[in-house]
């Protein structure tokens, strides 16, 4: 139960920064889009960010693991040279 919540926390969190970085990018630039009164863009780019997100939670995650096992690779090493001493 732990891990769905924590996936579901995960989602919601990647989902909230890429909604505030879209909008920081949006009142930074100097050009600004026309307003869109086709309701299929608005639907396109809800889907777009509902695929995006799981895929971008999984790389974070497989980004971590990797991080974790160097770490414990790098300790185990630094460990070996020192018990040579």
């Amino acid at each position: 139960m732990f891990l769905l919540t924590f996936s579901g926390f995960m989602i919601v969190a990647v989902v909230a920064v890429i909604l505030m970085e879209m909008r920081h990018a949006a009142a930074k630039s100097t050009v600004h889009a026309s307003e869109l009164q086709d309701e299929l863009a608005h639907r396109y780019m809800a889907f777009s960010l509902a695929g995006a997100s799981p895929v971008l939670v999984l790389l974070i995650l497989l980004g971590r693991g990797n991080f974790l096992s160097l770490a414990a690779h790098l300790r185990r090493i630094l460990q070996r040279l020192r018990s040579r001493r």
